[in-house]
């Protein structure tokens, strides 16, 4: 298979390496996740994992991948240090088919911060589209619990079941009233405790709880990226998310060369003989259909 290489050149005197992050306040309790999908269903057997945090308090909650942020921090560090070596207005080369950037490509890097009952809305932020960063609200009720009084012991829990249908996918979840919280992992909210267990009817996404701790008294949780995007976070709907990230995955590099476009950024898409690697889709198994 051929390596493929993402060259970016980044004139120094003209892009800014941003900080995002928004403070939510205290929290009380980590739940740790495993995280397991199906990525392209054209190969069911090749399952991605991701070990998730859930932090959480009385009142809101943010959910993201902590390998990411520690991912992140690195690329941060690497970067600077190449803006302090180079000459003030040279450019720098950051090589994205290096082990680091293409761990970063393939982890989750989204972050769901719920807030309840200031605002009674989740804020979802991405950085998973190259060039630019999204953000948008959805309010509640999103979803449609229907409750079952069957029963379960699940990682050492006493859990009862519940059902939805979200987006296109009918949705299995195992919860537990020995932790009582109404927000769950991902972007589920709304049951009576803690989901210890969350699977869609295909088997394509499974949520596994892995452990619970308490946090420190001075804990404060964040919806923290350490190296971002040359500009802000984009605020836009669900619905124009979703065309973004399909017109992405039908033409990556278009897509790429477009974020770009009158920006000090030069791209390079070349596989490792030199040669222009030519349009192609990605294959990509969403979690929503709509």
């Amino acid at each position: 298979m051929k390596k493929i290489f993402l060259l970016l050149v980044c004139n120094l005197l003209s892009v800014e390496f941003l900080t995002a992050q928004t403070k939510l306040g205290k929290g009380e309790f980590r739940a740790v996740y495993l995280a397991k999908k199906v990525a392209d269903t054209t190969k069911p057997a090749y399952i991605t994992t991701d070990t998730m945090f859930l932090e959480f308090s009385k009142t809101r909650s943010v959910y993201y991948n902590p390998t990411y942020r520690a991912l992140d921090s690195i690329a941060l560090s690497r970067t600077q240090k190449a803006m302090k070596a180079s000459q003030s207005g040279a450019p720098i080369k950051l090589n994205f088919s290096d082990n680091l950037l293409s761990n970063m490509r393939n982890k989750n890097s989204n972050v769901i911060a719920h807030c309840y009952p200031t605002n009674q809305k989740l804020t979802f932020y991405t950085h998973n589209l190259p060039g630019k960063a999204f953000t948008y609200e959805e309010e509640y009720p999103l979803f449609q619990w229907q409750m079952s009084d069957e029963t379960q012991t699940i990682k050492g829990y006493l859990c009862k079941k519940a059902t939805t249908t979200f987006r296109g996918r009918t949705w299995e979840v195992w919860y537990t009233l020995d932790i009582p919280t109404p927000f769950g992992v991902w972007k589920f909210y709304g049951l009576p405790g803690l989901i210890v267990l969350a699977k869609d009817s295909k088997n394509h996404f499974i949520f596994e709880l892995l452990g619970l701790k308490r946090l420190p008294t001075d804990y404060e949780m964040t919806t923290h990226y350490d190296y971002g995007e040359p500009r802000n976070f984009i605020k836009i709907t669900h619905k124009q998310y979703m065309q973004e990230l399909k017109k992405y995955l039908e033409d990556p590099m278009g897509y790429i060369s477009q974020a770009m476009m009158n920006t000090p950024v030069q791209i390079e898409m070349k596989d490792k003989e030199g040669r222009p690697i030519p349009k192609r889709k990605i294959t990509y198994n969403p979690i929503e259909y709509e």
